[in-house]
C-alpha cells in the first residue's frame, strides 16, 4: 500500500479486513519538531541525528491522503 525509499513496505491493506500504516502520518513538522529537540535534550539524539531529522521535518508528506484511505476503508461496506 505504501513504500519510501528506505523501507519498500510501510503499509497493507486489504478490503473489508485491515488497514495498517508503519509511519506516523498524523505528525505535523510542529510535533516532529517537538520530538527531535525532547530527544535532543535527552541524549537520545546525537547533534548529527538531530540536525538530520531537522532538515526533514517540513518535507511534504501524504497524511492527508493517508486520512483519506484510512476513513474510506471505515466506510467499507
Amino acid at each position: 500500500m505504501a513504500y519510501t525509499d528506505k523501507c519498500q513496505v510501510q503499509g497493507f491493506y486489504a478490503p473489508k479486513r485491515f488497514i495498517t500504516m508503519q509511519g506516523h502520518p498524523e505528525f505535523t513538522g510542529e510535533v516532529v519538531r517537538e520530538i527531535c529537540e525532547t530527544r535532543l535534550a535527552l541524549g537520545i539524539f546525537t547533534q548529527e541525528q538531530f540536525e538530520e531529522a531537522m532538515s526533514r521535518v517540513d518535507n511534504d508528506h501524504d497524511g492527508g491522503v493517508i486520512a483519506q484511505a484510512f476513513l474510506r476503508f471505515l466506510l467499507e461496506e
